[in-house]
């Protein structure tokens, strides 16, 4: 092979190496030059994280009333109300501590607001239940392995116009869930257009 072939080669070889190495390392856009228009300002496209209620306890659901009132589940079985976003006193709506067992993954999960809210003052909630009181079935804190029988329970709230239980929840669904370890229980609720409500759940497996 001739010395020019080779010379030829090795500049077409050198061609090629560069543009990949282009294509994988993008640089830079060039300055602008006279006459162009100046990119866009991307420097606030980033998300800002700003807490808007502070003092919560494991909370798991937030629902906003159609009337701006704001309604937050805590895992243990608290539920919350502020008045709006600006609100920084919350009034307790419920306290479901009593029913919900909280252990591992289960709790006060799910959570949904009427959507006829306040016309129909009612929150409904879903969490894993504890039929014979707190702890109280002999299951130990934070079973999983040998398996504890736990079940669920879909209830429905009324509440008044500051957004307090009225009397107590009313059961609606309470024997279509079996659970038998800590995990994969209980999921969200969550209303359809023509009124259906929707409510998941896992498997119960471990």
């Amino acid at each position: 092979m001739s010395a020019l072939r080779s010379r030829r080669l090795a500049y077409a070889l050198f061609a090629v190496l560069a543009f990949v190495a282009a294509s994988c390392f993008p640089q830079d856009p060039p300055d602008p030059g006279p006459g162009d228009p100046e990119p866009p300002d991307t420097s606030n496209d980033a998300f800002i994280q700003v807490p808007v209620f502070q003092g919560l306890t494991s909370p798991t659901n937030v629902e906003f009333a159609p009337d701006g009132r704001v309604f937050v589940a805590e895992k243990a079985g608290i539920i919350k109300t502020y008045d709006s976003l600006a609100d920084t006193t919350p009034t307790v709506t419920a306290d479901l501590r009593a029913p919900v067992r909280s252990t591992g993954d289960h709790g006060l999960l799910g959570m949904t607001v009427d959507p006829q809210y306040p016309t129909r003052p009612y929150v409904y909630v879903l969490h894993t239940w504890d039929p014979t009181g707190v702890n109280g079935d002999g299951c130990a804190s934070g079973y999983g392995i040998n398996g504890c029988k736990t079940g669920a329970r879909l209830s429905r709230i009324e509440v008044d116009a500051q957004g307090v239980m009225i009397g107590g929840p009313t059961t609606i669904v309470d024997d279509r869930w079996c659970y038998q370890f800590s995990s994969h229980g209980v999921g969200d609720l969550d209303f359809l257009p023509d009124g259906t409500l929707l409510v998941t759940s896992g498997e119960g497996a471990y």
